[in-house]
């Protein structure tokens, strides 16, 4: 199991569309993927989860991987996160 605490970083936050470009990730990789807010924890992979998250800029995710290339995996969701969901590129 790899675990992070990741960033929100883009002005919207963790809403649909963001939560769309991160299950379309989610849903490729070969392990199971979990999110927390501190308050629920979702499956990665269910984009009624991930927005049912409700995460503003500024606050906190913490992901779990677990299986098959998890640590690779989670690389990718951190770099996912790390660029805004693609939302801070013109």
């Amino acid at each position: 199991m790899v675990e992070r605490k990741l960033d929100i970083v883009n002005e919207k936050g963790l809403h649909l569309r963001a939560a769309s470009e991160l299950v379309k990730l989610t849903s490729s990789l070969p392990c199971s993927v979990s999110l927390s807010n501190g308050v629920i924890e979702v499956d990665g992979k269910s984009i009624l989860g991930v927005a049912a998250l409700g995460a503003p800029m500024g606050s906190h995710i913490v992901v779990k991987t677990v299986g098959q290339d998890e640590e690779a995996s989670m690389n990718q969701i951190d770099d996912l996160f790390r660029r805004g969901f693609y939302e801070n590129v013109l």
